[in-house]
């Protein structure tokens, strides 16, 4: 893979990876912007939408728009941006939850050590999860999770209850 491919493989299966581990429903995520699910680049297809939601579901969806980011700026060695879709879809999340100011930026913090965290503790899935967007281009959410299953003795930690992953 060509550096620029390996930042977008790795940036899309860190949000495909986040979303697993977070339990953040998706059906698929594709490197192909002309696939009937993808409509503007490279995407991750999750309902952003907060309504209604609990604390650590706001939570667990803003670290899954953080995670692509975030997995990014590990191969590149930059700072992570958060601009255009991400930034859209951390803006829609984080509007359902409104507290002051400085709880806020609390909650901020908060994902933000949740999501270096959760980066790090899985970055094998996140590589492999870029591999097999290059083979493959769309990746199932149901495909995903059988594959990092059956590998996971061998990488990161065990996913021992396959059912939980699939959501």
């Amino acid at each position: 893979m060509d550096e620029n491919t390996t930042r977008t493989n790795c940036h899309e299966g860190g949000h495909a990876v986040a979303a697993i581990f977070q339990r953040v429903p998706f059906e698929y995520v594709t490197l192909d912007s002309t696939s009937q699910w993808a409509q503007l680049g490279h995407k991750l297809l999750v309902d952003w939408a907060c309504d209604n939601a609990t604390l650590d579901q706001i939570v667990n969806r803003s670290v899954v728009a953080l995670a692509g980011p975030y997995a990014e700026s590990v191969i590149t060695r930059q700072a992570v941006d958060t601009s255009g879709p991400d930034r859209d879809a951390i803006c829609r999340i984080l509007q359902s939850y409104e507290p002051n100011h400085t709880a806020r930026d609390s909650l901020w913090r908060y994902i933000q050590d949740k999501t270096v965290a959760l980066v790090h503790a899985h970055w094998s899935f996140i590589v492999l999860t870029a591999e097999f967007l290059e083979q493959h281009r769309t990746l199932s959410r149901k495909w995903l999770v059988t594959e990092l299953f059956k590998l996971s003795n061998d990488v990161g930690p065990i996913m021992d209850d396959y059912a939980t992953y699939l959501c």
